[in-house]
């Protein structure tokens, strides 16, 4: 954390955003760091803009 309270990394399973961790949909399996965004699912679930549903 900084000096400013920011986080500065996160736990496996966050991505770090504008100094925040947030945390990835469970069923991406993979992630897009740059654009914040699920690129693959898990099998059973479909990539909807984004997101696994």
């Amino acid at each position: 954390m900084s000096f400013y309270g920011d986080c500065l990394g996160c736990y496996t399973g966050y991505y770090l955003k504008a100094g925040s961790c947030y945390l990835i949909n469970t069923l991406c399996a993979t992630f897009d760091y740059v654009n914040y965004v699920c690129s693959s699912c898990y099998n059973g679930y479909t990539l909807v803009d984004g997101n696994c549903v």
